[in-house]
């Protein structure tokens, strides 16, 4: 009688879990967990129309450490005041604008995307910009950290 055509495996809890972490151990270095950072938060607050489209644009997302630099992000910046539709859409056109004259790429830093996203507000949405540079002062304190 096969045990292992019948779908039963032959191997204890404790080998198996030993294999796995042998696995692990063999050459394998993991990354430290990212995720991805809407610089136009909260949701709650960014939606409808061009607002939505805005915080959902592939400039305004990115990946950045989980357990570290996200975490200090949303501690010390509670939300980034969402814009007024109208200014919203000059944003977002601007955006596509520098996206079709390469201006703006996907390695592009978390810093230099919220200095543009600051200027895109300035004098426009003051409370805005001026919440993306919270945001910038944030990432840079962390950078700074040993």
């Amino acid at each position: 009688m096969c045990y292992l055509a019948k779908g039963v495996n032959t191997l204890s809890k404790k080998k198996r879990r030993f294999l796995k972490n042998k696995k692990k151990a063999e050459g394998h270095i993991s990354a430290p967990p990212k995720d991805t950072h809407h610089l136009c938060y909260q949701r709650k607050n960014w939606h409808g129309g061009y607002v939505t489209e805005l915080r959902d644009f592939w400039y305004c997302r990115l990946d950045i450490p989980k357990n570290t630099l996200h975490r200090a992000i949303h501690k010390r910046v509670d939300s980034v005041p969402a814009p007024k539709a109208t200014n919203a859409k000059s944003a977002l056109e601007q955006l596509h604008k520098l996206e079709v004259y390469g201006a703006i790429h996907e390695d592009d830093t978390i810093e230099m995307r919220l200095e543009l996203l600051a200027a895109l507000f300035d004098c426009v949405e003051q409370p805005t910009a001026d919440a993306f540079r919270r945001q910038l002062q944030v990432v840079h304190e962390y950078q700074k950290a040993p």
